[in-house]
């Protein structure tokens, strides 16, 4: 009878390990705010790990900055949220987030202006677009194609963090106002486009 590999699990290896996991992404976030970019072998070095160990604890870059995005979203005091499932949801949590930046306007500046923030932002920018593509695939049937592109490219626009900063600092909108308004302007063209496909 062959026996299955036993597993040591106790408090202190999950607490080592995590203490690892942040170190490493404490360097991931110094490499990053020195260079405006990181390679793993930086980030290890920085670390005091072995690029093995680096690995072990996040399989590629995009792991690594999707744990950095998350973290600086925890210390903003925003808790991991799933992608709305339709476009009315995704308007919603828009206006949500815009109320939420607001609330916490001083920090969130902050982060919006450091290269980690810059970096987890670009690196975020590629899935959002990917997932407002498959809502609008599904919330806008029988548009043409250019069409729901350019629904995908500027419903992104209107939701992101630089819509809020101009509407608050360039159009002189209070974060209530400029939540509102690109709630309004999402849903607005949503049911332009679906009024043009129905026609």
């Amino acid at each position: 009878m062959q026996q299955g590999t036993r597993t040591y699990d106790s408090p202190l290896r999950r607490e080592q390990a995590q203490r690892t996991r942040e170190r490493i992404l404490d360097a991931a976030a110094s490499v990053i705010t020195e260079a405006g970019d990181f390679v793993v072998a930086q980030v290890a070095k920085r670390a005091g790990v072995s690029v093995r160990t680096v690995y072990h604890h996040f399989p590629d870059r995009e792991a690594m900055l999707d744990a950095l995005a998350e973290r600086l979203a925890a210390q903003l005091g925003y808790p991991r949220q799933e992608m709305p499932k339709d476009l009315a949801s995704f308007a919603d949590e828009t206006v949500a987030m815009f109320k939420r930046f607001d609330a916490d306007r001083e920090k969130v500046r902050a982060f919006f202006s450091t290269p980690v923030g810059q970096a987890t932002r670009t690196h975020a920018r590629a899935r959002r677009l990917t997932y407002l593509r498959r809502l609008v695939d599904a919330d806008l049937t029988g548009v043409d194609p250019q069409t729901a592109e350019w629904s995908v490219v500027i419903i992104h626009q209107i939701a992101s963090s630089r819509t809020w900063l101009a509407l608050k600092d360039d159009a002189g909108l209070d974060g209530s106002e400029a939540a509102e308004a690109v709630g309004w302007a999402i849903r607005t063209l949503v049911e332009s486009v679906k009024g043009t496909a129905a026609s």
